[in-house]
């Protein structure tokens, strides 16, 4: 009766062992100074991390990345993993200096990557903004067509931008 109740007792134990997941806890850390919304991926843990604040989560098989990611206000945060970590940090803001060679002011866009956005560009006038990309995707409000030239100053981390 002994060897019976262990024999099911062992059976029991490897049927067990064998339907358990292999959850990981996966830190979140906002180390930015704006809000971070994420959903994560496969298992659809939903998190909202004000800066400063950190959030840990056990996940099937550790992090497989987000299924959605929100900055508030804008998209101006990265994140890398280091193992099961993962720290949001902000993105450092480029110096955007715009000079437009029509005499009317036009309206400049980059797909949401400004800190003023859109953007008026006055005719002989400072136009300047910040840019949180190396690779923006500008488009000019104006009656008559316009072309946008750029060029990244890593030195200067400046980004200079063109509009004829």
């Amino acid at each position: 009766m002994r060897k019976l109740f262990l024999l099911i007792a062992a059976a029991g134990l490897a049927s067990s062992a064998c339907q358990s997941a292999s959850y990981e806890e996966v830190k979140l850390d906002n180390q930015s100074s704006y809000t971070v919304s994420c959903v994560l991926l496969f298992d659809s843990i939903s998190k909202t991390l004000e800066p400063g604040k950190t959030a840990s989560v056990n996940m099937d098989g550790g992090f497989h990345g987000f299924k959605s990611l929100t900055i508030t206000p804008k998209p101006w945060v990265e994140y890398k993993q280091e193992g099961n970590t993962i720290a949001f940090t902000d993105v450092e803001p480029i110096t955007l200096e715009v000079l437009s060679l029509f005499t009317d002011n036009v309206t400049l866009r980059a797909g949401g990557y400004m800190e003023t956005e859109p953007m008026t560009v006055k005719s002989g006038k400072d136009n300047h903004n910040k840019i949180y990309t190396k690779t923006p995707t500008f488009s000019v409000s104006y009656t008559y067509p316009s072309t946008v030239n750029y060029r990244y100053n890593a030195g200067r981390n400046t980004m200079y931008v063109t509009i004829h």
